[in-house]
Order: C-alpha cells, then sequence, then structure tokens
C-alpha cells in the first residue's frame, strides 16, 4: 500500500481499492476514484508511512487499523474481504482534523 501511494500514480493507487470502494472522511464521503486522486495528489516531499495498530478478523472480511506517521499522522481504518481489494475506509478519530 505505502509503495502504491509513493508513486502518485492514479491506475496503481486504484488498483488497490475494490470498485464500489468508499472512505468516510471526517465530513464527507470519498468514492474509489476520489480517493485514489487524493492520494495521487498529495506533494511528493509528504512521506507516507503505515504502522498495522489493530487487526479483526471477521467471517468473511477483515478490518485493520493503521497509524500513518509521517506527515498525515493520523490513524485510518480499511476493511478488507477475504482474498479481495480494500473494500472501504474511515479515518479512526477526526478529532482535530479539519473540515474539509
Amino acid at each position: 500500500m505505502e509503495e502504491s501511494i509513493k508513486t502518485r500514480n492514479r491506475a496503481t493507487i486504484s488498483d488497490l481499492f475494490a470498485p464500489d470502494f468508499g472512505f468516510d472522511l471526517c465530513d464527507s464521503h470519498a468514492n474509489k476514484k476520489e480517493f485514489a486522486e487524493i492520494l495521487a495528489r498529495l506533494p511528493t516531499r509528504l512521506n507516507v508511512t503505515f504502522t498495522l495498530k489493530k487487526f479483526t478478523n471477521y467471517k468473511s472480511a477483515i478490518k485493520f487499523e493503521v497509524a500513518e506517521s509521517g506527515n498525515m499522522n493520523t490513524n485510518l481504518g480499511f476493511y478488507i474481504k477475504l482474498q479481495e481489494k480494500l473494500t472501504s475506509g474511515f479515518i479512526v478519530n477526526c478529532e482535530g482534523i479539519p473540515p474539509h
């Protein structure tokens, strides 16, 4: 995931996500195309680094939360259906994050 984001290539980033992927931002929602665009437009000087913080295994999906310890410095969560691409995502804690 980190390597795909570091490319800033929209197609490479978009390939991480299922067709119906959605990401819940603190005050809005982004679909797959919009979220890939957000990640692709991050300045290349921003170092994106993820550390696994929490992992929950459900029968049909896995939920994992990561801490981004680079420049964004926030915790993100994702769901992935078994043997598929990322299906949805969310910001773990919106406190202190300014609205868009």
